[in-house]
């Protein structure tokens, strides 16, 4: 058989599976209803499919049972574009009494996208939500659907009530370069009376990058360096690093320069991957065994999804040395990390606790037997450090070379 028929066998198959899905969200059962809207959405997705799958979820939205309906929506946005005919019902969703149907329709419109657009002035209306997560998915939908959505978001940057006049920065930001028509309201919102409006302004001007225009920012930037929120601070100083100019440059290596340990800490949880970054890396400059109480937060950071965070967090622990025994436990489990840089990292923080390291013991132990050098070599080092007759009995036996 041709590598061609096969295909066209698989084709075959996988509709037939749709198509049995489809027939499924008929069925009396609920709990078979449930599993097909749950699947119908992560199968691969033909023309053919997607014809008979999209009008099968819309009616499922309608379903009696509340738990088959909210795996309808999401869905519907797991098809993506391709269900733009759900746009309507998805648009009524958002007035649900249920919050989770209403935060669902918004990701769903967002992973729509640019067809979504019709929906912007009810998405809008729902940054009032009571709900902060359907808040947060709202925005994230209006930066989504794009451009085009600039001037019903520039438009209520005034609105009277702050969560739109965040979302709708947010959104902005979002949608980057192609929102600088909305630049002048945005210089506005930095001095907004509400904080995380001033925030949003200030990550959200960063992200029109290093458009010329940006440059009309840089005063009101440089002015809220000195923001009584330690977050707004941050944020305008990241936004005055991605604008760039001479002037901008010289008032983010000021502010870099004089940074404290409970600001950095607080940075390290940010939503900004390059604030927490650079709030890592900073840490390691000024931290030392006095700075022992900021341990529960910072060992926090050693689950963050960049790998150049979780190490710089590992070294930061390391310098506060044996004080950070309380940090072991996560350390050990770092020593499992899928990067060879942070396995190094923890083991030798693990070595700077010393004896009060104990509990990760067997597990440096096995880690000199990493496929990377790096590891093996910093695992001995800790295993000597912790000195344990355990610990030193598996040293003798390694090979350093």
């Amino acid at each position: 058989m041709s590598e061609a028929e096969i295909r066209k066998l698989r084709a075959k198959r996988e509709l037939q599976e749709m198509l049995a899905l489809v027939e499924d969200l008929k069925d009396e059962d609920w709990q078979v209803r449930l599993k097909a809207a749950g699947k119908l959405g992560k199968q691969r997705k033909t023309s053919e499919m997607i014809a008979a799958a999209v009008p099968a979820l819309i009616k499922a939205i309608d379903d009696v049972n509340e738990y088959v309906a909210k795996a309808a929506v999401p869905a519907l946005g797991d098809i993506g574009p391709q269900a733009s005919d759900s746009i309507d019902v998805l648009t009524r969703t958002l007035t649900h009494e249920d919050k989770q149907m209403r935060r669902s329709a918004a990701y769903s419109l967002g992973k729509i996208g640019a067809k979504s657009l019709p929906s912007v002035p009810e998405l809008i209306k729902l940054l009032e939500d009571s709900d902060p997560e359907v808040r947060k998915a709202v925005a994230w939908s209006l930066g989504i659907i794009g451009p085009e959505a600039v001037p019903h978001l520039q438009k209520n940057l005034s609105h009277e009530n702050p969560n739109v006049r965040s979302g709708c920065m947010y959104a902005l930001g979002n949608i980057g370069p192609n929102a600088i028509s909305a630049l002048g309201d945005m210089i506005q919102c930095l001095t907004d009376e509400n904080t995380d409006v001033r925030y949003n302004s200030a990550k959200s001007i960063g992200n029109l990058r290093a458009a010329k225009e940006s440059e009309q920012a840089v005063g009101d930037l440089i002015q809220l360096l000195e923001d009584k929120d330690p977050d707004v601070r941050w944020a305008s100083a990241e936004a005055l690093r991605k604008i760039g100019t001479e002037e901008a440059m010289d008032a983010w290596k000021a502010f870099e320069s004089k940074p404290s340990v409970p600001d950095l800490v607080k940075q390290l949880f940010n939503d900004d991957k390059t604030i927490r970054l650079d709030a890592a890396e900073g840490l390691i400059k000024i931290i030392g065994e006095d700075d022992a109480e900021h341990l529960p937060k910072i060992k926090e950071g050693l689950k963050d999804q960049l790998w150049k965070i979780r190490v710089a967090v590992a070294e930061s622990i390391a310098k506060i040395g044996p004080k950070a025994e309380g940090a072991s436990k996560a350390l050990k489990k770092a020593l499992k990390d899928d990067h060879e840089k942070v396995r190094a990292a923890a083991a030798h923080a693990l070595g700077k606790i010393g004896p009060g390291a104990e509990v990760a013991v067997v597990r440096l132990i096995k880690k000199l037997k990493d496929e990377h050098k790096e590891v093996r070599l910093a695992a001995g080092v800790a295993l000597e450090l912790i000195g344990t007759p355990e610990a030193n009995k598996a040293v003798q036996k390694f090979s350093w070379e």
